[in-house]
């Protein structure tokens, strides 16, 4: 299983489909999809009770969130080099 910090990354990946993309633009498109999958976890009944795996989701997801809201600068990894036609993570 990932770790929040890898899914955040991994989020943020596969909103990069574009690099003329602003990576704000991505950035907000990870946060309202995480932010969704919240709201529907957070829509069941037993949500909010402790130890279960809908709770684990919950928290999960929760700080992945968090680990979006990190994001300053765009990571190293997903900067472009146009000579070289390979991501920062992928040289």
């Amino acid at each position: 299983m990932m770790t929040p910090k890898e899914k955040a990354d991994q989020l943020i990946r596969l909103m990069t489909v574009d690099m003329n993309i602003d990576f704000w633009q991505t950035k907000h498109c990870a946060l309202t999809a995480v932010q969704e999958i919240i709201y529907v976890i957070s829509s069941y009944p037993n949500a909010n009770e402790t130890e279960t795996p809908l709770s684990d989701a919950m928290i999960f997801w929760q700080q992945v969130k968090i680990e979006l809201e990190k994001y300053g600068n765009m990571p190293d990894w997903l900067s472009y080099d146009k000579r070289n036609k390979t991501y920062g993570g992928n040289k």
